[in-house]
């Protein structure tokens, strides 16, 4: 097969850590194949294929790489074995070649999950966890994750910490805690996508404790309050609409005096900083 400049500097460079980035299709995976089988046949510091790990993201791809290396491998073996049989002095290479054969059905050619179980499971000691461990599948999962969030949330009931059942009502609904525990596996599943969730949660929350900071400087209070000015604008257009609304519906008590003030003065763009997480929390005992 003939290589671009590109493919073939990939191929051959050695003693340094490469980055390579290519479209679908471009050929990764033949030029990923060849790199190792170069690194294994390499006249001078031959690398024996069972000493090298190679991942890729699908069993499919993983499954192909190991084929076609399969295939390679064999293909030099019956070269080489040729040549003996016509007298060639090559017997040395032919052996280790088979030798090569043998080993590549223990080659780490694999997917990164099922490496990553692999040297778990070899290190189970080390570790503290049972070696006949396995992956959970996605609705195991999901009944685990429930039941869990089920005995946190009792657990807290029944401490009844205050600053617990300040959250319940601010973000729960009047029927049910589904929406705060929405609330915190989206959480969890966020930060389960940072190398260290608990240190990211850590700085999160850090956030919202600076001390000696006005609380209209904080980056997040900036954040929440960026879309105040439109939201106040979108409401003013609406005052006057409101009042028929108000008028029609007797279950509705609405003073004409309120809406003519809000219609006639500025409205707030944001809260004063104390007050907007009390007027949540008076809003949803209303």
């Amino acid at each position: 097969m003939k290589w671009t400049e590109e493919q073939n500097e990939v191929i051959v460079t050695r003693n340094k850590n490469i980055l390579v980035s290519a479209a679908a299709g471009s050929g990764k995976t033949a030029v990923l194949t060849e790199r190792i089988l170069q690194l294994v046949m390499d006249s001078e510091h031959p690398i024996d294929i069972d000493q090298l790990v190679v991942v890729t993201f699908t069993r499919a791809a993983a499954g192909e790489m190991r084929e076609r290396i399969l295939k390679a491998l064999q293909k030099k073996s019956d070269e080489y074995l040729e040549l003996i049989n016509h007298g060639g002095e090559c017997m040395e290479r032919f052996h280790y070649l088979q030798r090569q054969l043998s080993f590549i059905h223990n080659a780490r050619i694999t997917t990164i999950d099922s490496f990553c179980m692999d040297v778990v499971r070899e290190n189970f000691a080390e570790i503290n966890i049972d070696p006949a461990f396995k992956i959970g599948e996605e609705g195991e999962l999901t009944l685990l994750r429930a039941d869990v969030m089920a005995k946190v949330m009792e657990k807290h009931y029944e401490e009844a910490d205050e600053d617990f059942l300040n959250f319940i009502d601010i973000y729960s609904s009047n029927r049910s805690d589904a929406d705060v525990e929405q609330m915190i596996s989206t959480l969890y599943q966020f930060a389960m996508s940072y190398p260290y969730p608990a240190q990211w949660i850590q700085r999160c929350a850090a956030g919202y404790e600076e001390k000696g900071a006005l609380f209209e400087e904080m980056d997040w209070y900036q954040a929440l309050s960026a879309p105040f000015p439109i939201a106040a604008g979108n409401a003013r257009c609406a005052l006057p609409y409101a009042r028929p609304i108000c008028q029609r519906h007797t279950a509705v008590r609405c003073k004409d005096s309120l809406l003519h003030q809000s219609r006639q003065s500025p409205l707030p763009l944001c809260l004063p900083s104390s007050a907007f997480f009390h007027s949540i929390s008076l809003w949803k005992h209303r």
